[in-house]
């Protein structure tokens, strides 16, 4: 009885810690990325970064660039690039949200099945492990269209950032940011 009640209360934990997200994604911007002082926010209409220079660089919906509320000459080619990473960030956005209210629906039946197993004393050691790899699965196939939006945040950023000097500094996203996802 005892380990049926310490899942419980690891699942219902699990379960906040996922509504947490949410609960921030209800104010008007959103954060993709946050490393303390450096950041990518999704603003309505724009992308701001804060990088390692003092001033927030803006990516407006046509990829025109701010810097410190200055435009910044592009390229055809990198008002395209940014135009791309304005929509890639948003898109991202939207999906993490969509894997997070999955997320929160399985992590409801899995306590509902907790509570069923509780309840009738019904208790499998191969029927928890299948059920763990079925949803690891699950979670890895939800997650790899998630990293593919930040390789390809990331791809861009570097690109932008060998044309155009003054985006350098925010140029945020480390290759650690993809295998991390990745792994």
């Amino acid at each position: 009885m005892p380990k049926r009640v310490s899942r419980l209360v690891l699942v219902g934990s699990v379960l906040a810690l996922m509504c947490l997200p949410s609960l921030a994604m209800a104010h008007s911007h959103d954060y993709l990325f946050n490393s303390g002082s450096r950041y990518v926010r999704l603003e309505p209409n724009r992308v701001v970064i804060k990088g390692d220079a003092a001033k927030r660089a803006v990516i407006g919906k046509t990829g025109t660039l701010q810097i410190g509320r200055v435009p910044v000459a592009v390229s055809v080619r990198d008002q395209k690039y940014l135009a791309s990473y304005y929509e890639i960030a948003f898109d991202l956005r939207d999906q993490a949200k969509s894997v997070a209210e999955k997320a929160v629906g399985d992590a409801f039946k899995k306590v509902g099945d907790v509570l069923g197993a509780v309840f009738t004393g019904a208790d499998s050691a191969e029927a928890e492990a299948a059920e763990q790899k079925k949803l690891r699965q699950s979670v890895h196939a939800d997650i790899a269209p998630l990293c593919q939006k930040i390789t390809q945040l990331k791809t861009l950023q570097d690109k932008v950032a060998l044309d155009v000097p003054a985006f350098k500094p925010y140029a945020i996203l480390k290759r650690s940011d993809v295998t991390d996802c990745r792994n």
